[in-house]
């Protein structure tokens, strides 16, 4: 077992990196373990969010991917984490380097420890990037710093990782406390408007503003029909703790 998996009772899957083969583990093995989670989650209604967390020094190991350009580039373990439906938290409670960075930034949320540290040298190394680094980094920090992490090689503290928006939580105790109380937070949410609002700003980053906006429209048309807009209205005005179903 390379990634162990638990639910807690709010609806938050946790899924743990976990290092029992002396960080020697295989891509392959790792790909088709997880695919087969996300496709449990995918099917699990009851699965409100996702926590990624590792127990490896760089959230992979520093040769995980050497000599398997092929296979990763035709199974991407950062896809596979990007189009998860539910709200995706990767926890970082050491590092996030080379490969592990890349999947880091594949997720919606990020949280840090405050002594994490941040690079990507895959290109000193040789590697050319695999997992959509070169697309991912600049939506998400800009053009200009993303070049100069991925050409540079440079490492991130903490601090400066939440200054440019490379990270969006740095916790002072540990991240996957912080990471489960965001989770939880999301989960008391309705898990339609959840996956419906989440969808409308990852797809509509790459449309036109009247796009996205018109995309906006369709999905809150969509959710008018739902149990929960009515459980919300009848909570709000009964002045109770509303009791989404997800339907």
């Amino acid at each position: 077992m390379i990634a162990n998996f638990v639910l807690d009772k709010s609806g938050t899957a946790i899924i743990t990196f976990v290092d029992q083969l002396g960080s020697n583990i295989s891509y392959q093995d790792c790909f088709w373990e997880l695919e087969d989670l996300v496709e449990k989650i995918e099917f699990d209604h009851t699965i409100k969010s996702v926590i990624f967390t590792s127990e490896f020094e760089d959230f992979f190991p520093v040769n995980f991917i050497d000599g398997h350009s092929e296979f990763v580039l035709e199974n991407s373990i950062t896809q596979l984490i990007s189009e998860i439906r539910q709200p995706v938290i990767v926890s970082v409670e050491k590092n996030a380097k080379d490969y592990g960075f890349e999947c880091m930034i594949s997720a919606d949320i990020v949280v840090c420890n405050n002594q994490s540290n941040f690079s990507y040298e895959q290109l000193a190394k040789g590697q050319p990037p695999l997992g959509g680094i070169t697309q991912r980094l600049p939506r998400l920090i800009g053009v200009g710093r993303s070049l100069d992490i991925i050409l540079t090689g440079k490492e991130i503290a903490s601090a400066e990782a939440l200054e440019i928006n490379l990270v969006q939580y740095v916790a002072q105790a540990t991240s996957i406390d912080e990471s489960l109380t965001i989770s939880h937070s999301i989960n008391q949410m309705a898990p339609i408007a959840v996956f419906y609002i989440k969808e409308a700003v990852k797809t509509g980053k790459e449309m036109t503003l009247t796009q996205g906006i018109s995309l906006e429209a369709d999905l809150s048309f969509l959710l008018q029909s739902t149990f929960d807009r009515k459980e919300g209205l009848s909570s709000f005005f009964n002045k109770r703790n509303p009791e989404f179903k997800g339907e």
